[in-house]
């Protein structure tokens, strides 16, 4: 039998599974959260998160305020010295690979987490449900309205029941498609590629369900108060890529997709043939987007729509745009848009053409039920994961995650500050400050190296730019943010209703803004993208000039209460990383960053050279080269920091850790690092540089000197050989050029002036 056949017996309907476990079809509505404990509800912290996050919390008290939960600030939860010596290998030489010793036990020690940001962002999640918790005891009767943040918490409490009450919408998924005309199998006619273009088209645009590419209404920097339609490759298409990979044998997968696709289609897929032949088409599919999504760094433009190479896909693409948006902002093949890779429309042709309507509409249907799973059915859930009869630590996992980004979606801010707004204690928001303004400053005078016009360019994004910690200030006012989220509709019946109809209108208010009125407000000011306000992910935006600091890098392991060096070294390094990324006008393109200029013959030799020591120290070349954006703001943030650290005047206090602060300052450099995967390719990353990499290749070549005497490390040994590992101009071997421009671009197409909203 080969991988991806399987009995007839085997692709059964899962009614006994069904039988076993219960369903229970009442919506998680608030009357649902009325009649349940909290205690029920909130089970998946008490009960499913507890086994993961047990080592988190030595010696818990009783009972804990939320902030001091999340800040440690007594060190009852969080204890520098025991971490670190949990994590670190002392019996490694630092001289040797730094990284294998201040991470070496990582795997051990954290083996339920991929690296330290996936680590904070559960501490978050536990202590997010505590502030949701507060929060569900204000709601009013079900018959009245609620206020934006009492939705903020529906939006998350709501979305985990799913799971852990066991609760199955599965009935009622074909109406709501049918209230939104998504046909998927209506009818006996079998439908057109228009019609499956069509559907793919509506999916992304106007509900943020993206199969093969997403569309991201992104302000258009150009003119301040238009949107502009952003074409990219579908992030959740890799990441299922991965996961499938991690998670699902092919029999499970097989069984996985018959469950699904059986939800929309009107004849249940029963024969194993086809089950099979959407095996092989998802591994088709997903090898091929992802390995264009990975080589597609640099190649984004804007672009017409009469630039599109196939004229029948023109049209095609044109027609469905048009088909999901009002009528007065119908697109002409003269209207610009923005492509993150202008291959993304003939790989979707080529997808049309290459495989069956059948198999194609069944595709589709398997890969939007796959994205609603959580909201939908905790039986979809537990298929996802190949239905385990035991272990469900990864399943509480994915549900935290995707509950917490769904409650971002719907409501972003209000989320951050409901779970946020006890927590932070104005001393960090202060450290925090002063961190990004010295490093800020340092920045601004670390630009000589540059070319005159990148140079002046820089300059101008670092003086206008704007640093956000958590929300907007101006949220702090209840009636603004009241405002600001006034779209949102109520949240009643299953989850995935409200949430499809809360995305459709986030949608709608903003396809309104695809045409220019010189009468609304500036765009670029409303910070309405969907930050990852529950993440551990600083971000700097291209788009709106900012950039965000997420509340939970306020916490451990990137700032302690008494730890200045570890703290310049790890929340520094993060701060002054995203500002190299402003002043050089980097991008994100969804799957690492981008510069968004031709780059000059300057910056070209950087980015050559970087590339050729990251290889030296055992990085793979093409992955080298995909990741010198980041790879540059890397090393040009840690030099910064050491510029910085090298004056300030340090204390002989080790902070009872039993280093130096010298010593932290260059463990919290790479402890932020620690990965389960350190040597090889990121869980949580297609394309970035190996951790090991990230901490020692920059480490040496920005800071080898006090590294050096820091450890008491000889000439000789591994690390300090990159101690002459510089990238001047003449260190990439290429020819000398002045007021000469060179595209780092691999494509032909020229990538000047690029912005991207993703």
């Amino acid at each position: 039998m080969s991988d991806t056949e399987t009995t007839e017996e085997d692709l059964s309907d899962t009614g006994e599974s069904e039988k076993r476990s219960g369903w229970n079809a009442e919506p998680p509505s608030r009357n649902l959260l009325f009649t349940s404990k909290v205690e029920s509800l909130l089970g998946f912290e008490v009960v499913g998160l507890a086994g993961i996050i047990v080592f988190l919390v030595f010696s818990p008290p009783e009972k804990r305020e939320a902030s001091e939960y999340l800040l440690c600030s007594n060190l009852t939860c969080y204890n520098l010295r025991r971490h670190l010596h949990s994590v670190m290998n002392l019996s490694e030489n630092p001289c040797d690979d730094f990284y294998n010793f201040v991470c070496g036990q990582w795997s051990d020690a954290q083996r339920k987490f991929d690296d330290q940001f996936d680590y904070l962002e559960y501490r978050t999640h536990s202590v997010a449900k505590m502030m949701l918790e507060a929060q569900e005891s204000t709601f009013p009767a079900p018959d009245k309205p609620l206020n934006v943040k009492q939705k903020a918490a529906l939006s998350y409490l709501a979305c985990t029941e799913v799971y852990l009450r066991r609760l199955d919408g599965t009935s009622k998924l074909q109406d709501v498609f049918d209230k939104h005309d998504l046909h998927f199998f209506k009818g006996s006619r079998m439908p057109s590629s228009s019609d499956l273009l069509q559907i793919l088209v509506a999916l992304a645009l106007n509900w943020n369900l993206p199969v093969l590419f997403q569309i991201v209404l992104a302000p258009d920097q150009r003119k301040a108060n238009k949107r502009i339609l952003s074409f990219g490759f579908s992030e959740a298409l890799i990441e299922w890529m991965k996961h499938r990979k991690r998670f699902l044998t092919p029999e499970a997968l097989v069984r996985c997709i018959r469950e699904f696709v059986n939800v929309l289609s009107t004849n249940n897929v029963r024969n194993a043939t086809l089950a099979s032949a959407l095996v092989k088409m998802d591994t088709e599919v997903t090898a091929a987007w992802s390995a264009a999504a990975a080589s597609s760094g640099r190649a984004g433009r804007f672009l017409r729509f009469e630039d599109i190479a196939n004229g029948q896909m023109t049209n095609a693409v044109l027609e469905a745009i048009n088909g999901n948006l009002a009528t007065k902002t119908n697109f002409s093949s003269s209207d610009e848009i923005y492509a993150s890779d202008p291959r993304i429309f003939r790989l979707v042709d080529e997808f049309l053409v290459k495989y069956s309507t059948n198999e194609v509409r069944h595709y589709i249907g398997f890969h939007v039920i796959r994205q609603l799973a959580p909201f939908t059915s905790y039986r979809f859930v537990i298929s996802l994961f190949g239905y385990p009869e035991e272990d469900d630590g990864p399943i509480l996992k994915y549900v935290a995650d995707k509950c917490a980004a769904a409650a971002t979606q719907l409501t972003s801010f209000a989320l951050a500050m409901l779970v946020f707004e006890g927590a932070l204690q104005e001393e960090r928001m202060t450290e925090a400050r002063h961190l990004y303004m010295e490093l800020k400053n340092e920045t601004r005078g670390s630009l000589s190296w540059l070319e005159p016009g990148d140079r002046a360019e820089a300059e101008e994004r670092l003086d206008n730019l704007r640093f956000m910690i958590g929300w907007p200030d101006r949220f702090n006012k209840t009636e603004a943010i009241d405002k600001f989220y006034s779209y949102l509709p109520d949240f009643k019946g299953y989850y995935f209703e409200f949430y499809l109809t809360s995305v459709q209108a986030l949608r709608d208010k903003q396809k309104t803004q695809l045409v220019a009125d010189p009468k609304a407000p500036v765009i670029a000011n409303e910070e309405d993208s969907v930050l990852s306000v529950l993440k551990a992910t600083a971000q700097y935006s291209n788009w709106h000039g900012t950039v965000f600091l997420p509340p939970a890098l306020l916490f451990e392991p990137f700032l302690f209460d008494a730890g200045d060096a570890f703290n310049l070294g790890g929340l520094g390094h993060i701060l002054a990383h995203e500002l190299w990324h402003a002043a050089l006008g980097d991008v994100t393109t969804g799957i690492a960053s981008d510069t968004d200029t031709v780059v000059s013959a300057v910056r070209l030799r950087k980015h050559a050279c970087l590339a050729q020591r990251f290889v030296d120290a055992g990085g793979e070349a093409k992955d080298m080269h995909d990741a010198s954006v980041e790879n540059l703001a890397d090393l040009m943030g840690l030099q910064a920091v050491y510029s910085v650290h090298k004056r300030t005047n340090l204390s002989s206090e080790d902070v009872g850790t039993g280093f130096t602060p010298e010593q932290l300052f260059y463990i919290g450099t790479c402890f932020k690092w620690c990965s389960a995967t350190g040597y090889g390719s990121s869980n949580r990353s297609l394309s970035f540089t190996p951790a090991s990499l990230r901490c020692n290749v920059p480490l040496m070549m920005a800071a080898a000197q006090g590294f050096g005497e820091a450890f008491g490390c000889r000439n000789e040994s591994k690390m300090m050989q990159f101690a002459s590992a510089t990238c001047d101009a003449a260190d990439s071997g290429l020819p000398d050029a002045e007021n000469v421009t060179v595209s780092v671009s691999s494509y032909e197409s020229r990538v000047s002036d690029v912005t991207h909203g993703g």
